[in-house]
């Protein structure tokens, strides 16, 4: 269906008869009146994400929602939005009554705006692909009583304009299916514990050459100047640990830098490993300094030299293997 029009205009159309209605380009019924579920046909236009928020795995929609049906059940009286938060900003009915087209069967939409909410999975950042979900379920009609048909989904061109930076790693999809509650519901009736749902899902992500910049690039630089004290000699000592403790306190303040507005999750992010293999290589240049003074005090000094650039050859190598395989695709 086209939105040119807001939801204001379309519903001062609201006397028009069913043969204008149907003039208006409203989309075609699904489904006929008779044995089995009322069938209602569900689509959906996205119109502008407003905000997305990574702390509480929330973000704010702006969309237009349609059904069309036949029959006597209403199915705006179950149209319920399970994963909203806060109450929706906006739900306004384009018409006071659904209408009545020329072929018999009956449309109504809205204009809808609310924060939605989903849990989000971080182990890939910072390559990771998050979905803002809308998910709706008719909590009236068990499925046995009412299903949903897939009318699709569009969107806007703005709708491609995300905050903060995001952008759509794929277009909008929709799906229906029936879930199932592991309750009766109090009814003792089984067929109560089915209701069918319309999910539309927007995958997103960021680009991560900026993150590059400001998190990686750091690191790397911190990581050559740890690598440094392997071309200073066992006599150095005090220079030797005094850069690598340095650079590993370094290393723990951009890690902390490094996943800001990122929620506080149990387990580890792909980033991690960066820094987890950078800890692991500055202590290993703090026990080869240590282990170099050994060797040079008991008169080893030439192999003292050739173990240090044998640690830093191992070491560069290791960290750049894990730092390429950790910002792989």
């Amino acid at each position: 269906p086209s939105f040119a029009a807001g939801p204001a205009d379309r519903a001062a159309t609201h006397s028009k008869t069913a043969a204008d209605a149907a003039a208006m380009g409203f989309p075609p019924a699904e489904g006929t009146p008779g044995p089995g579920p009322e069938k209602v046909q569900v689509g959906m236009h996205l119109n502008r994400v407003l905000d997305i928020n990574l702390e509480s795995g929330t973000y704010v929609v702006d969309f237009f929602i349609w059904l069309s049906w036949r029959g006597d059940l209403d199915p705006a009286e179950g149209l319920d939005y399970l994963n909203s938060v806060d109450g929706l900003v906006k739900n306004q009915p384009a018409y006071p009554a659904p209408v009545t087209r020329q072929d018999g069967s009956k449309y109504q939409s809205w204009h809808v705006q609310g924060r939605f909410a989903n849990v989000l999975n971080f182990r890939e950042f910072p390559r990771d692909v998050h979905n803002l979900v809308i998910q709706i379920e008719d909590n009236v009609n068990p499925s046995a009583d009412l299903v949903y048909v897939s009318g699709g989904v569009s969107s806007s061109d703005v709708y491609a304009d995300l905050p903060d930076g995001w952008r759509l790693a794929d277009p909008a999809t929709a799906e229906v299916r029936v879930d199932q509650y592991n309750t009766t519901f109090g009814t003792g009736e089984i067929d109560n514990t089915r209701y069918s749902e319309y999910i539309v899902s927007t995958p997103i992500t960021k680009p991560i050459y900026g993150y590059l910049i400001r998190a990686i690039l750091p690191i790397v630089v911190v990581m050559l100047i740890a690598l440094a004290v392997y071309f200073l000699g066992p006599e150095r000592i005090d220079a030797r640990l005094g850069i690598a403790v340095t650079a590993l306190i370094s290393a723990v303040l951009l890690r902390d830098s490094a996943v800001a507005g990122l929620p506080d999750v149990p387990y580890f992010v792909r980033v991690d490993a960066i820094f987890l293999c950078s800890y692991l290589v500055i202590f290993a240049a703090i026990a080869q300094s240590v282990l170099a003074v050994r060797l040079d005090a008991r008169g080893r000094g030439a192999g003292a030299a050739r173990l240090d650039r044998y640690a830093a050859a191992v070491s560069a190598v290791v960290f750049t293997a894990v730092l390429l395989t950790a910002l792989a695709v």
